[in-house]
């Protein structure tokens, strides 16, 4: 019998050794420039509460890539535009009040605003990342659930 989760925590492990590792130099150039700092400790729980949301995610996606034939073709449009609607290329400062509120929409957005804050990148955090994180973690788990409650409808698709 196929265990759907050790798939997807495998994969999310995978995936994980790789963020780690590219962390690595990125912290100890920090270190050598006498930037490491007591923020760095936030790292840890903003971590855990991103993969619990890809978790979450990519076992929701799991459903509808099942489902539905054009989920695919929609997620790659998605994400060629989320990186637009995201602030990875610019700063939230540089945007007009009304922009930014549908920008912080954006669970990417906690997460960039987030780390560019742990590595002192710039000093404004998000002002409601507990509130956030708290969100990101219930909807995690509500993916998580409409998983186990759909996996015996899916496997008859397969």
């Amino acid at each position: 019998k196929v265990n759907p989760h050790k798939i997807a925590c495998r994969v999310l492990v995978a995936s994980n050794l790789n963020f780690i590792i590219s962390l690595v130099p990125l912290i100890l150039l920090l270190f050598m420039q006498g930037s490491f700092s007591f923020r760095l400790l936030f790292l840890v729980p903003l971590f855990i509460i991103m993969n619990f949301f890809l978790y979450g995610l990519g076992l929701l996606l799991a459903i509808l890539y099942s489902l539905f034939d054009d989920t695919k073709a929609l997620v790659r449009i998605v994400i060629s535009f989320l990186p637009f609607f995201s602030p990875i290329f610019y700063q939230l400062s540089q945007l007009p009040e009304k922009v930014k509120k549908f920008i912080e929409l954006s669970p990417i957005t906690v997460f960039l605003v987030n780390f560019r804050w742990i590595i002192g990148i710039t000093n404004k955090y998000n002002n409601l990342f507990l509130l956030s994180c708290l969100t990101l973690l219930l909807i995690s788990f509500l993916f998580i659930y409409l998983f186990q409650v759909q996996w015996h409808r899916i496997i008859k698709y397969l």
